[in-house]
């Protein structure tokens, strides 16, 4: 037999290696796990069949919306300093100024609720509503506006917009 000068492969070689393998999984898994706990839940409604119950109303609150005919434009321009200038004009099916309605809004992020934000919406000229929302910051934005008449909602409409930073 020919020496070669190198050491053998021994048993303690392959506990080491071994060890170092399962360690780097281990280690991966850790940090899977901990970002999957931390990130966002996936859960869009506390309780699918409380959702479920309500949705045969929302579908025909949804048809009496459309049966109005009812227009909304709505506009979302943000500045550089964060500041969002809201702005939504309603006409009704002859085009005529919708009034006296109480327009909400709601800034949401389509994965992280807790980032909403609210803000209530003022009637500057007949048929025309405007807000101004601070502190939005860049990226994927839902505008949900809704319209309220007598304690009922009678509109609501969902836009997406991008911020760019």
């Amino acid at each position: 037999m020919e020496a070669t000068g190198r050491k053998p492969f021994t048993g303690r070689h392959v506990l080491i290696s071994l060890i170092a393998f399962f360690g780097v999984m281990l280690i991966a898994n850790f940090a899977l796990l901990y970002f999957a706990l931390t990130s966002w839940s996936g859960l869009e409604v506390p309780s699918s069949y409380e959702a479920g119950q309500v949705f045969n109303e929302e579908l025909a609150v949804a048809h009496q919306q459309e049966a109005r005919g009812w227009k909304m434009e709505v506009a979302a321009n943000r500045t550089a300093d964060g500041t969002v200038a809201v702005k939504v004009t309603a006409r009704d099916k002859f085009g005529q100024a919708l009034q006296d309605l109480a327009f909400t809004g709601r800034f949401s992020r389509p994965v992280m609720r807790s980032d909403d934000i609210t803000f209530a919406m003022e009637e500057t000229v007949p048929g025309t509503y405007e807000a101004t929302v601070a502190d939005v910051e860049p990226g994927q934005w839902d505008i949900i506006v809704e319209a309220n008449e007598d304690g009922e909602r009678v509109f609501r409409s969902r836009n997406r917009v991008v911020y760019q930073p």
